[in-house]
């Protein structure tokens, strides 16, 4: 079966929480329900920090199908409905995380736009092939 990837957008706190619990979930807002419910097991999940941060993180795995509801915010500072479980694939140290302003030019959702952090508010997008592999190679080549 083939890989999807999916880039996913999360503030500081929020990774830092996902970090804290072992990356076993990621918490979503209602408003990302469809899209959310498109990942299947084995997607691959590349994470872009904001919050004046601008990089990314890591990739985690898709480990089910498929949504879960979430019982209160956990430790997300955002009460999420409900969350999609995940296991980590590839985490960079912090001082490693690929700065995605040198991507930009790399990847067709974000190539031509004049402003490319106005694109990032989109906290969930299914990539193509191309820009998922654009961006997993980013990060491999951080970890050498």
């Amino acid at each position: 079966m083939p890989i999807t990837y999916w880039l996913l957008v999360e503030r500081l706190e929020n990774w830092k929480t996902d970090e804290q619990e072992g990356f076993l979930r990621f918490g979503m807002p209602e408003r990302k329900r469809k899209l959310a419910e498109q990942i299947e097991a084995g997607d691959h999940l590349i994470f872009y920090v904001a919050s004046g941060v601008s990089k990314i993180s890591d990739i985690r795995i898709a480990a089910g199908g498929g949504i879960a509801k979430l019982a209160g915010a956990g430790k997300y500072d955002t009460a999420f409905p409900f969350a999609i479980h995940t296991r980590p694939h590839l985490v960079l140290p912090r001082d490693a995380w690929v700065p995605f302003s040198g991507l930009v030019k790399k990847l067709s959702f974000t190539a031509a736009k004049l402003d490319w952090r106005q694109t990032m508010r989109n906290g969930l997008r299914r990539l193509d092939k191309e820009d998922g592999l654009v961006l997993e190679n980013a990060i491999k080549r951080a970890v050498n």
